[in-house]
């Protein structure tokens, strides 16, 4: 049996920038790293929320931000609807259980420092961060009314109008497709690493925006630094990652040609296998994380999926990296398709979702 991502885990090898590198790269570069007196001391948080540039020029005041209902509980933290200055923001915040180990705080930082690096139109708007101590650290951020890409997917396909490629998912997934290209000419590169339905938002128009950075990592150097670490969410997971290889942005490709799927399916990826009746039964999450590790298995399309979207969705789905386009090709093949056949008609367009939809946190 695989140890899929977990060996990996214990295999980090992250150098540290040069001296000449900025606070922010600085701790962009350490994660992952423990230090070896930071348990018994918050000074070294302490100093990344007060001299980080990122922090400094961002933070907010914490009493301004004014929470309101909880939108999403997850393993790591919690995500509010919240108010500030007037404006509906979203609002995350370590969980409580978790707001005093010293370790969930300085990635909650690394966290907060990339998304104020990042700024693009499909990225979700990082508006600032507010703490009056470190266990109500929060990070403020632009509320996407639509909620994530599943729930969306899903409410219409419930409504019995489910969302078509000529109208919206070409466009949807364009947009995705932006962001990551945005994120892997970034300098450094981004990498994503959790590229699922779950954590892309978007607005009561339908516009996509991609979240949560939480787990991902700026690469400095492709020749002398490789990832090892497999984190991410297990049947988005590129194959050389549940292998414990090393791996670089195209691990991004591989998730993308899994949302693909989502989109196409308006289901989760693998579903067919997980739950099929009948005299094989269903297939076990290990037995197919062992399959797609090996190159034998790839998500499903539904039949109606456009001959177009279901040849770039192969092609991001090839088991070598190397194989895989990249995401500014990506970007360029659905620009044509939506600027052609699949662009939505007038009477699509008119689709939205309503305000206080579904959020996720992690």
């Amino acid at each position: 049996m695989l140890l899929l991502w977990q060996r990996a885990r214990i295999r980090q090898r992250t150098p540290l920038p040069s001296a000449q590198s900025s606070p922010s790269s600085y701790y962009l570069a350490r994660s992952g790293v423990e230090t070896a007196n930071f348990q018994t001391s918050d000074k070294t948080t302490t100093e990344a929320l007060l001299e980080d540039p990122i922090i400094i020029t961002n933070r907010i005041n914490y009493k301004e931000v004014k929470l309101g209902k909880c939108l999403s509980r997850g393993g790591f933290g919690l995500v509010f609807a919240g108010q500030y200055k007037g404006r509906q923001v979203a609002v995350k915040k370590i969980r409580p259980d978790r707001s005093l180990d010293p370790k969930d705080v300085k990635a909650f930082l690394r966290e907060i420092i990339l998304m104020g690096e990042l700024h693009h139109p499909r990225i979700v708007e990082f508006i600032g961060v507010a703490w009056d101590n470190l266990k109500h650290l929060s990070a403020v951020s632009e509320f996407m009314e639509g909620g994530d890409l599943r729930h969306v997917l899903r409410s219409f396909k419930r409504r019995g109008s489910p969302l078509s490629w000529s109208s919206h998912k070409a466009v949807i997934s364009l947009h995705i497709a932006q962001a990551m290209q945005y994120l892997h000419s970034h300098t450094p590169k981004v990498i994503h690493r959790d590229l699922k339905s779950k954590n892309v938002l978007l607005n009561r128009h339908l516009e996509a925006k991609l979240t949560d950075f939480g787990v991902s990592r700026a690469q400095y150097s492709v020749e002398t630094h490789a990832m090892t670490a497999g984190i991410g969410t297990s049947f988005w997971i590129a194959p050389e990652v549940l292998l414990g290889r090393d791996y670089n942005e195209q691990a991004d490709i591989f998730s993308f040609g899994v949302v693909l799927s989502e989109i196409d399916t308006d289901d989760y990826p693998y579903w067919n296998d997980a739950n099929r009746d009948g005299a094989r039964g269903k297939l076990e999450e290990a037995d197919i994380l062992r399959q797609v590790a090996r190159g034998n298995k790839r998500p499903q399309l539904s039949p109606n999926c456009p001959a177009a979207i279901a040849l770039l969705a192969e092609s991001c789905l090839q088991k070598e990296p190397e194989d895989r386009p990249t995401a500014a090709s990506i970007v360029e093949t659905l620009q044509q398709l939506v600027s052609s056949s699949l662009a939505p008609s007038s009477s699509d367009s008119e689709a939205s979702v309503a305000s206080g939809s579904a959020w996720t946190a992690t």
